[in-house]
């Protein structure tokens, strides 16, 4: 009841994330025309933030303090935004979950979702609070340093966190590669499954530019950008349809971005590739493993 009546013109985002203490912290953001800042009194004994910068998403907030976000345009999703945020929250068995891979020499680069603290040789991905059941992907992109033929470089990954108890958590997995010539490498079958997420997560990152593009007005930058990794995935996308599929996906959005899109539709697609970097469901909710 403290909300004001939504216009057909305001976009609504609901943020909401975990403290330490197990407070939670709510971030209502709306933007409209008057870009108003709404903050007070919307729960008792809940800090409430709201904040808004051109071309950043609030829910940001959320990744950083490691709690759920999702997204909602009308007013009427409010109360169950909040409702889903806060239940996921509740049902944390995980916290301050963390992903550590070492390769001797290596440099490594975050793909998906997640704060990333790299040097060579290692990277720390935080993942925040996990709920239970919950499912993330975790890719990076490794550039291994020179070997010799037959030589192999081992990769190790752990997994830290804290239960619900408070005990700590570590699960290792390590892996090796084995150095190859350049014609044993060109005849090692792809690795498909990995192909498509690599696939989704670079397109991603090309609709984020591209929305950002867009709202600057820079139409033709916006839809050159998105022509450009079509491209890059059809060169190696040969006859697999999932690839396939995307680049024409890409080639249609391409045509949508190089036009000016209402702002509405900019921040739904935003949290589209939100979900995608870190493993959500569309809806925003957490992806389950399948018992």
């Amino acid at each position: 009841n403290a909300l004001p009546a939504a216009t057909k013109s305001n976009v609504i985002e609901i943020v909401a994330l975990t403290a330490a203490a197990g407070a939670f912290y709510l971030a209502l953001v709306k933007f409209g025309p008057a870009l108003n800042l709404l903050a007070s009194a919307l729960m008792s004994n809940v800090p409430v933030f709201a904040a808004w910068a051109q071309g950043v998403s609030a829910s940001a907030m959320a990744m950083n303090g490691g709690g759920p976000a999702r997204f909602t345009g009308e007013a009427d999703g409010i109360a169950k935004a909040i409702a889903d945020c806060v239940g996921e929250a509740l049902t944390v068995t995980l916290q301050a979950a963390e992903v550590v891979v070492r390769v001797p020499g290596a440099v490594f680069e975050l793909l998906s979702g997640g704060e990333a603290t790299a040097s060579q040789g290692e990277i720390r991905v935080a993942l925040g609070d996990m709920a239970e059941s919950q499912e993330r992907e975790v890719v990076l992109r490794v550039r291994l340093p020179l070997g010799s033929l037959g030589g192999q470089v081992d990769l190790a990954a752990e997994l830290h966190g804290r239960a619900a108890g408070g005990e700590q958590v570590l699960e290792h997995q390590a892996f090796t590669w084995t150095f190859a010539d350049t014609a044993a490498n060109d005849v090692q079958p792809r690795n498909r499954e990995v192909d498509h997420v690599v696939a989704q997560l670079y397109a991603g990152r090309a609709r984020e530019h591209a929305i950002d593009l867009n709202r600057r007005g820079e139409f033709d930058r916006a839809h050159d950008e998105m022509v450009r990794i079509a491209n890059r995935i059809a060169l190696y996308a040969g006859s697999d349809r999932t690839l396939l599929k995307l680049v024409v996906d890409l080639q249609r959005e391409a045509e949508e971005w190089g036009t000016e899109q209402v702002e509405r539709f900019r921040k739904n697609s935003h949290h589209m590739m939100m979900n995608m970097r870190t493993s959500r469901q569309v809806d925003g909710s957490a992806r389950r493993r399948v018992r």
